[in-house]
């Protein structure tokens, strides 16, 4: 059990159930963590689709700290992407490749993304099917061609975000679902 703020160590084990404890636990309030909330939707890639183009899915909040000239001081993510691809992943029907750290300066790095081959800095997400990617969703990414015959690359994706954010840069603000 996690002591109350501003809970006195020192009490009396007599006092603990008096009504000057009850009316400090009404009045003291603990700061609750945000939850999260998840999005499911399939992305998939049809035989004959070529590269995207490098992109984030998210951007750097209004007021979130950005990283130093180091990398350091970036704000923690507010939202985490989870691909489940539903086929094996490979060079014929494709995959996702990444920016690794690109996610600490993803905001400064769009337009640059051929950068990331010349720096080394790919990752192919090349997985079986049923295995997962975990990433910050301000990562810079993009699909790579499905050059396959006849082969969709359909891909679960799961979006874990902060409660207190809203997504409508990819999904719009509207939901098909819910009641206006």
């Amino acid at each position: 059990v996690e002591p109350l703020l501003g809970s006195n160590e020192n009490e009396n084990e007599n006092d603990a159930g008096s009504a000057a404890d009850a009316s400090r636990q009404k009045t003291e309030k603990k700061k609750e963590p945000l939850s999260w909330w998840c999005d499911v939707s399939v992305v998939y890639s049809k035989p004959g689709a070529t590269n995207q183009d490098w992109h984030c899915d998210g951007r750097h909040l209004a007021g979130a700290a950005r990283c130093d000239f180091d990398g350091e001081g970036v704000a923690p993510p507010y939202a985490v992407c989870v691909f489940c691809p539903l086929v094996d992943l490979n060079e014929d029907v494709g995959f996702t490749q990444f920016w690794a750290g690109s996610h600490v300066s993803s905001d400064k790095l769009i337009g640059f993304g051929s950068a990331a081959e010349v720096l080394r800095g790919t990752v192919d997400g090349v997985v079986k099917k049923g295995g997962a990617i975990v990433y910050d969703y301000r990562t810079m990414h993009r699909g790579m061609a499905n050059v396959s015959i006849g082969t969709t690359r359909p891909v679960l994706q799961f979006l874990y975000a902060k409660s207190n954010y809203r997504e409508t840069k990819n999904y719009g603000a509207e939901s098909l679902f819910e009641p206006p």
